[in-house]
């Protein structure tokens, strides 16, 4: 129905009018339900799994050590991963890490480090389990966690007595946080930050005298522990502190690991909700 104007004809209602209802009878168009077009176009929400592989460079607790016999204090290490998303806020992952790094037996004299020219090889395999929680945000998601997790650590020297080879494994703990970027694929990158503590790491041999450097960098070594020494096992160096001998350690994890690690990771295996995934940056101590 409209109403004459001097101006022309202006509509005061909307009238659909259907075929084999009795008169004619008219319907008032509906009008858009805007609330489920937002929740349509909404970020899916649903459970999701991701997969990712990882690499990274590594720093460690004797960092001294390791920049003795391996060249340099820490190393590059890759490895491969997991994670499962509910509703994208909560997470679990499990991921697997691997160092390997081939340098020279060495001791230390007055200050001086001598190569003894006989290949040592330390490999440092890692399994990790971490839980945490994504706050999710447009063009990045913050995210922190916690886990716990299993060091696998081998040294050995080439022309060495098996019993002067290394081959142990310790519990470790960590905690973390960073931040994902989303791009427009189904690849996501992130810097992340963790903290791992390796208690009780050797024990009985390289850590435990990691462990006794502080106090030993206070004090002069006794000049009857001035000599030259064997090319140094874990249970010489222990011994070798426990005289005040200045020698190098060589640790797995010593009690501590400071990492940065990128991840690349292939998204949405597990859910067509989600289209973005994981990456990430670590840094370990």
């Amino acid at each position: 129905m409209v109403r004459g104007r001097a101006t022309g004809w202006r509509p005061l209602r909307q009238h659909r009018f259907y075929p084999g209802e009795a008169g004619g009878t008219a319907r008032r168009r509906a009008a858009p339900d805007w609330a489920a077009c937002a929740r349509k176009n909404a970020p899916a929400t649903s459970d999701s799994g991701t997969a990712f592989g990882i690499v990274g460079y590594s720093w460690f607790d004797a960092h001294k050590s390791f920049d003795a016999v391996l060249g340099q204090p820490g190393g590059f290490f890759f490895g491969a991963g997991g994670e499962f998303r509910f509703r994208d806020r909560i997470f679990v992952q499990g991921s697997l890490e691997r160092f390997k790094r081939t340098g020279e037996r060495a001791f230390v004299l007055d200050g001086d480090v001598f190569k003894l020219g006989i290949p040592d090889t330390v490999t440092i395999t890692s399994l990790t389990f971490t839980g945490g929680y994504r706050f999710r945000r447009r063009s990045m998601t913050p995210f922190v966690g916690g886990g716990v997790g299993r060091y696998f650590f081998t040294e050995k020297a080439d022309f060495a007595d098996p019993s002067e080879n290394v081959d142990e494994q310790f519990a470790s703990y960590h905690v973390l946080g960073g931040v994902e970027w989303r791009g427009g694929g189904l690849l996501a990158t992130a810097f992340e930050v963790q903290y791992t503590h390796v208690p009780d790491a050797l024990e009985d041999g390289v850590a435990a005298a990691i462990r006794r450097t502080q106090s030993w960098r206070r004090r002069s070594p006794p000049e009857d522990s001035r000599r030259p020494l064997r090319a140094p096992t874990p249970s010489r160096l222990d011994q070798s502190f426990r005289e005040g001998a200045d020698t190098p350690t060589v640790s797995s994890a010593g009690s501590r690991r400071i990492a940065a690690r990128f991840t690349l990771s292939a998204t949405d295996l597990l859910s067509n909700a989600s289209t973005v995934g994981s990456g990430e940056a670590t840094r370990k101590i």
